[in-house]
């Protein structure tokens, strides 16, 4: 097995099974994975092994470069899309600002209740099933709506020229999803779905967590809720991160992550604050914070005919993105999903 790409396997992906002794000295010192061993100071690992130095800073090295994220060039990545990697976002200027596919991005969708969340989720879903690709759901809050779903499929191969009831059915058997009811729950769902990029299997086009914050909040002990986040996070970032990975194995891709959050205050003014903290503002590579606009309908705005009367308006605002600057879309939620005001 190649060095690089193995940083979440077990001890024995880097030391082999014949070296069980090593693997339980570690496993002793609470070291776990390869990934864990590369925290470990060169003087540490000489005093649990009973080996010299320069032994020990050649494992180390070893690990290191088992976790280090292989170089690719830009032409390779550009390339690097699977026959059903497309994940199409849901407004046409998030298109533009994405390069056309969310594939590869870590992004939180983070507004208070009701803005549009969910919605904006159940879009992307079915936007990608309709294309082929397959989505997996992540629940937390009892949200996924396959009725909700099946609306949303219908208009979408309406709108690509395939419209019939059974292409909209096909295109649901492509989402799956698993009610997740606690922290502890989701953290084990997502350390499934990292193992299985690790094994190099298909792992689907998108990825949705709805949401990241109502898991958290039953969990009552701080330290473990943490410690818990810091590794959902740490799994989340490595999918995105998978792309020289997919690379080399056809059966693997690197999918679109899309992760709901909550706010308290108000995102019209400089008074919210997304919650979790700034680990999690560190982990996302896109945040995207929905919001209402008060006072306003879409019927001020646009052509009448694609527009509902008195439909409210909300915002979608790009707080932060790798890419591109900030910038506010406004939008309004219809039975075939959200539509941005021109």
């Amino acid at each position: 097995m190649p060095l690089r790409g193995i940083a979440e396997a077990p001890l024995e992906a880097l030391f082999g099974e014949d070296n069980e002794a090593i693997c339980g000295a570690l496993r002793a010192r609470k070291v776990q994975s390869v990934k864990e061993l590369a925290y470990v100071a060169a003087w540490e690992l000489k005093d649990w092994l009973l080996i010299p130095e320069p032994e020990a800073e050649a494992i180390l090295a070893r690990s290191w470069a088992a976790c280090a994220c292989q170089p690719n060039s830009a032409y390779a990545l550009a390339q690097n899309v699977d026959e059903y990697g497309e994940v199409p976002p849901p407004l046409p200027s998030l298109q533009v600002a994405f390069g056309g596919s969310l594939k590869g991005s870590f992004v939180e969708v983070a507004g208070p209740p009701g803005v549009g969340k969910t919605q904006f989720c159940l879009q992307a879903a079915a936007s990608t099933s309709a294309r082929g690709g397959e989505v997996f759901w992540l629940d937390t809050e009892r949200t996924f709506s396959p009725q909700r779903l099946l609306e949303l499929l219908t208009a979408q191969v309406d709108l690509d020229g395939r419209g019939s009831q059974d292409s909209a059915l096909q295109a649901l058997e492509h989402i799956r999803c698993r009610t997740c009811s606690s922290l502890p729950e989701l953290q084990s769902a997502v350390q499934e779905i990292a193992e299985c990029a690790y094994r190099r299997e298909r792992l689907p086009s998108l990825l949705i967590v709805d949401s990241i914050a109502a898991a958290a909040r039953h969990q009552e002990d701080v330290r473990k809720r943490q410690a818990a986040l810091n590794q959902i996070a740490s799994n989340l970032k490595s999918l995105v991160s998978s792309t020289s990975d997919a690379a080399e194995s056809m059966e693997a891709s690197c999918p679109a992550v899309i992760v709901t959050n909550q706010v308290s205050g108000d995102p019209t003014s400089a008074g919210y604050k997304v919650a979790l903290g700034h680990m999690w503002h560190h982990a996302v590579n896109w945040r995207l914070i929905l919001r209402h606009e008060s006072g306003g309908s879409s019927a001020l705005h646009g052509p009448r005919s694609c527009q509902p009367d008195r439909a409210p308006i909300r915002t979608l605002v790009v707080e932060k993105s790798p890419c591109c600057g900030p910038q506010a879309i406004p939008f309004f939620v219809t039975s075939e999903g959200l539509r941005e005001i021109a």
